[in-house]
Formats: structure tokens, sequence, C-alpha cells
């Protein structure tokens, strides 16, 4: 980041924000990765007191149009919502993909005759 970066606050403007995914991989490009995300602006923006004025969720990307929180400023607003989006993201997949691991092993154990018929 540059060091003469100067960043306005209290002045009640939109800002549009950019973010990226990971990496820049396409995590939203599934409609339930998107679901997922469209739930949490709702309920930052009841929490923190701020105007969604307008978004865009791209696959690998996502802009939005936020005003300022009435508590904290905009980058708290993106901090919360990636941390928060993130999480109910990793959870869904990690649980999912024990269930799936748990049926290959018992399919494999089967295959090789290590259960009893």
């Amino acid at each position: 980041m540059p060091t003469e970066l100067k960043r306005f606050y209290g002045k009640g403007h939109l800002h549009f924000i950019t973010f990226s995914c990971y990496r820049r991989l396409p995590l939203l490009k599934t409609a339930r990765a998107r679901d997922v995300f469209m739930k949490e602006p709702s309920k930052i923006r009841d929490e923190m007191g701020f105007r969604l004025a307008g978004y865009v969720v791209m696959p690998e990307h996502v802009h939005l149009l936020v005003s300022e929180p009435k508590q904290g400023i905009p980058s708290s607003v993106l901090q919360r919502l990636k941390l928060r989006v993130s999480r109910r993201l990793r959870k869904r997949r990690r649980s999912g993909s024990a269930n799936h691991l748990r049926m290959l092993d018992a399919q494999l154990a089967k295959l090789l005759g290590l259960t009893k018929p």
C-alpha cells in the first residue's frame, strides 16, 4: 500500500469498494456460494447502520457501493462481511467433504472385503 494514501471519512459519502477472492479463484461461481454471500450484507447493514446502494457479485470478485456506517469505517464493514462469508462457506464445505470421505471409506472397505456382509 502506498504510504501517501489518504482516506476521507465522516462526510457521509458513498464508497465504491472492490475486492477479489483469494488468488482470484472463482469461489463465488456456484449459486450456493452466491446465496451464502448475499445473506450477509443485510445482516451486517442492520448491525452497523450503513446503506448498501448497489452491488455486483462476479465469480472471483465483488463490487459494493456502500455508505459510511454509523459505527466504524467502510473497511470494518468489509472486514466483517468477508470474515462471515468465508467462515460460512468453509463450514459448509468441510461438513460436506467429511461426509463424502466417510462414504468413500465405507465403499473402499467393502470393495477390499474389510467389512462383514
